[in-house]
């Protein structure tokens, strides 16, 4: 994924009421709607235009980056959680999982 904001041209905003949103929350994994959050706004001191924004999850108050092209950053993990396997396999499985959600293709396991 990659998320274009140009940072000479564009600032954050305060938290504020931003536009609706839909989504599935990467960090619940509960299905929200968001009207709160911090907005990139076209012009240098975060007004202007939306052209990104961090909406937060009413559930939980996790934070999810959206981009203009609607990317989710983290987005909802691959997969589901697998149930009667070891647990150190588990762990695994999950972190690589998480990994996904958030665009990090590579992980590192250290126990």
């Amino acid at each position: 994924m990659t998320i274009i904001i140009n940072q000479e041209k564009s600032a954050w905003f305060q938290r504020q009421s931003l536009t609706s949103l839909s989504y599935i929350c990467g960090f619940c994994n509960n299905q929200i709607a968001s009207v709160s959050g911090y907005k990139v706004g076209l012009q240098a001191d975060g007004s202007g235009h939306q052209v990104a924004a961090i909406y937060i999850c009413p559930h939980c108050g996790g934070p999810t980056f959206v981009d203009s092209q609607k990317n989710y950053l983290p987005d909802v993990a691959f997969g589901s959680s697998v149930n009667h396997v070891p647990e150190d396999l588990s762990k695994l499985y999950d972190e690589a999982r998480k990994c996904t959600s958030n665009s990090a293709y590579t992980a590192k396991w250290s126990s």
